[in-house]
């Protein structure tokens, strides 16, 4: 487990770069489609999910070279010799553990507590329900996912809802969203990993709208 925090940090350092660079793209592309802000997120799952590293002359990372020698797992500083800082960084991976379980087991039980509410939902057609307990439109269920909507609304209303829905399982946005707050939950010491959730459900659903 050592190693393995010791890889995520050495992720989290070279992914909060990332993070900067799509921020600043996202800015110039305030008035582009939605769309292409929403896909720009790619890169920081692939920098936090890669364990490749692309080295270069001139890079943005070779500035954060002492960070990175600290994080990596092939440091001088290794957590497998004793010493305060082995100390302390071990003690750091136990704390981010019990942050991933608790993450994990908070979307297991809020997950299954929404299933079993849902359980009464009336199906409309093909596999759109509706339920007392829905508050706005949603998605849930990963192999067979289904769209909750609330009753009494109105035609119209109902007939954009079902698109903007609709659209979202046609890009798969369910599952991305899952895998968003997977990584998350094993970056959740990072806040720019956070910011990044929040802004890449941001740019989901105003993409979706247009």
């Amino acid at each position: 487990m050592d190693e393995l925090f010791s890889w995520l940090l050495h992720r989290s350092v070279t992914a909060s770069c990332t993070i900067l660079a799509v921020l600043l793209m996202r800015f110039l592309l305030r008035r582009a489609p939605k769309k292409y802000s929403y896909v720009l997120w790619t890169a920081v799952a692939f920098r936090l999910c890669c364990p490749l590293a692309f080295p270069s002359a001139i890079s943005l990372f070779n500035l954060l070279r002492p960070v990175r020698e600290i994080a990596a797992p092939d440091s001088a500083l290794s957590l497998q010799r004793p010493g305060p800082w082995s100390a302390a960084l071990r003690a750091a991976a136990y704390l981010w553990f019990a942050g991933l379980l608790i993450f994990l087991a908070r979307g297991a039980f809020s997950y299954i507590r929404l299933s079993g509410k849902l359980r009464t939902a009336i199906r409309l057609k093909d596999q759109v329900y509706q339920s007392e307990y829905v508050q706005s439109p949603f998605i849930l269920g990963l192999i067979h996912p289904k769209i909750y909507i609330p009753f009494h609304l109105e035609p119209q209303k109902l007939h954009y809802v079902l698109l903007h829905e609709k659209y979202h399982l046609k890009r798969h946005d369910h599952l991305i969203k899952t895998g968003a707050y997977l990584l998350l939950a094993m970056y959740w010491f990072n806040p720019m990993c956070w910011l990044s959730f929040y802004l890449l459900n941001k740019d989901m659903e105003m993409s979706c709208d247009e």
